[in-house]
């Protein structure tokens, strides 16, 4: 049976009240670095440049947020190193990083990778960079040797960071956790979260607002209701239209839906796959509104 969730984007010349971005990164289309989100205005991430608050639209590739629930699953990172690379005279490289280890899973996983964020001083702005990993099988130790990406803006042997290790969209409890932080994600993985929750419905943590259609000039507006399917981690494996006010406002919606991120539903304990069916409208700023606050 397909469940009927509302939600409206409306695009105004004035943006709604910022929402708390709840430590979500994604990687930019335009260049490819991993970005923090610093607000959700409208739905829509905003990220910081030079001091603005500024929208951006993710790489359908990655959008990632730091776990509220982790997945099930603990990492062991029997061997980690985080060295400066030199050039051919032996000066170091800014910003750029080997890093080599030894990793092994209690289940084994895909997609995986490791989401650093570096926070060089009080006065400068934290940076983020995306290091993917091999695919871990369960039991069997896996070394790896990386190269994570120059930064020109991190010095060498910035030694301030946090790792975060992810497996496809979900994180997840590793050894690279303080004890505490261990003792707090332990307490709210899949497993923990499920056996008190008996049932929930998907609710959206971070919606994409429909952009303009390669070769398209103008701005989409209209209406439509797109059917998306959510996947058990939240992510929307399928969408489609149901009806639009156009063609091209319909097909801009669904690409836009397609990289939404929900809280996925629980039945009966356990997380389960829910179709439900999204009105999206974007409408024409109206003369004179006044500016939110």
């Amino acid at each position: 049976m397909t469940k009927r969730i509302l939600f409206l984007l409306l695009l105004t010349s004035a943006c709604t009240a910022g929402l708390r971005a709840q430590a979500i990164y994604l990687i930019s289309a335009p260049d490819g670095k991993v970005l923090p989100v610093a607000a959700v205005a409208g739905f829509t991430p905003q990220v910081k440049e030079e001091g603005k608050l500024v929208e951006t639209q993710p790489s359908a590739r990655r959008v990632f947020k730091k776990a509220a629930a982790y997945a099930d699953g603990y990492v062991k990172f029997n061997e980690f190193r985080v060295d400066a690379l030199y050039d051919q005279n032996g000066n170091p490289l800014d910003g750029t990083f080997s890093i080599a280890g030894s990793a092994v899973s209690d289940r084994s996983l895909k997609n995986c990778y490791l989401l650093f964020v570096f926070e060089p001083d009080q006065t400068s702005p934290s940076v983020s960079l995306e290091a993917e990993l091999p695919d871990l099988v369960a039991g069997v130790p896996t070394s790896f040797k990386l190269t994570v990406p120059k930064d020109p803006t991190l010095k060498p042997l910035e030694r301030n960071y946090h790792p975060y290790f992810f497996s496809g969209s979900r994180e997840h409890v590793t050894s690279l956790m303080t004890d505490t932080e261990q003792k707090v994600a332990t307490a709210n993985t899949d497993a923990e979260i499920l056996a008190r929750t008996e049932n929930r419905k998907p609710s959206a943590l971070l919606m994409m607002r429909p952009r303009k259609l390669p070769g398209s000039t103008e701005e989409p507006i209209g209406t439509a209701i797109v059917r998306c399917r959510i996947a058990y981690d939240g992510s929307v494996s399928d969408a489609a239209v149901v009806n639009a006010s156009t063609p091209a406002f319909g097909e801009s919606a669904v690409i836009a839906v397609r990289q939404w991120i929900f809280t996925p539903a629980i039945k009966g304990h356990r997380y389960v796959e829910t179709t439900v069916d999204v009105p999206v409208t974007i409408e024409v700023p109206k003369p004179g509104a006044a500016a939110a606050p």
